[in-house]
C-alpha cells in the first residue's frame, strides 16, 4: 500500500506490519499446538492449516490496520519527490541569483522603465533593493530546502537499495547453501 495508494499513513503502514508478524507469529503457533495435541516441531508446524493461519493473520490484520488507520488520518505524498531523485535540482541550469537579479541590475531597468513609461503617462510598480533581496532570500531559502530533502531522499535510497542487497545475499545465498550442503534440509528423518 505503501507504493500504490499516495493517501498511505506512514505512522499506519509501520505498526499494521509489527502487529501483523505478531499476530501471525502467535496465530500460526496456537494453530500448531492445537492441531497437534499442545507438540510444536518443525514437522508440526510446517503443516498447511497453521501456515495458512499466519498468512492469513499477517496479510488480514496488517492490511485492516493500514487501510483503517489511512482512512482516519490520510497522507498526501506527492510522488514527484521520489520521481526527481536522480534528476539535478532545478537550480543547477539556470544562472544564480546575483547575477540575474542584482539590486543595482533591477534597478537599472527599472529606472529605464520609469523614464518609458513616463513617456507614456502609464505607472508601473517599482521594485526597490529591499524587495530584490527578500527575493533573493526567499529563493535560496527554498534551493537550499530542496537540497536538504534530495539529500534525505538520497540517503533513503541508499539505505533501501543495500538493505535490499544484503537481504538478498543473506536469505538466497548465506544461510541456504550452508543447509544444502550440510544436508540438513534434504533429510526427512530431521523432522519425525
Amino acid at each position: 500500500m505503501c507504493i500504490t495508494w499516495k493517501r498511505c499513513n506512514g505512522t499506519g503502514a509501520v505498526v499494521g506490519t509489527i502487529v501483523g508478524f505478531c499476530s501471525a507469529i502467535t496465530g500460526w503457533l496456537v494453530c500448531t499446538a492445537k492441531l497437534n495435541d499442545g507438540v510444536i516441531t518443525v514437522a508440526t508446524t510446517f503443516q498447511d492449516y497453521p501456515m495458512l493461519t499466519g498468512n492469513l493473520l499477517s496479510i488480514g490484520i496488517s492490511g485492516i490496520i493500514v487501510i483503517s488507520w489511512s482512512l482516519i488520518r490520510p497522507a498526501n505524498f506527492d510522488w514527484d519527490i521520489t520521481r526527481a531523485i536522480n534528476r539535478k535540482a532545478e537550480f543547477a541550469n539556470t544562472t544564480t541569483i546575483e547575477e540575474t537579479s542584482t539590486p543595482a541590475n533591477e534597478l537599472a531597468v527599472s529606472s529605464e522603465s520609469k523614464n518609458k513609461d513616463d513617456e507614456k503617462n502609464v505607472s508601473t510598480p517599482q521594485v526597490g533593493e529591499a524587495d530584490v533581496n527578500a527575493f533573493s532570500a526567499a529563493l535560496e531559502s527554498r534551493r537550499l530546502e530542496e537540497e536538504k530533502d534530495m539529500e534525505g531522499l538520497r540517503k533513503a535510497f541508499r539505505f533501501a537499495a543495500i538493505s535490499a542487497l544484503a537481504l538478498t545475499f543473506i536469505l538466497i545465498i548465506l544461510i541456504p547453501l550452508p543447509l544444502f550442503f550440510s544436508s540438513h534440509g534434504m533429510c526427512p528423518s530431521h523432522y519425525s
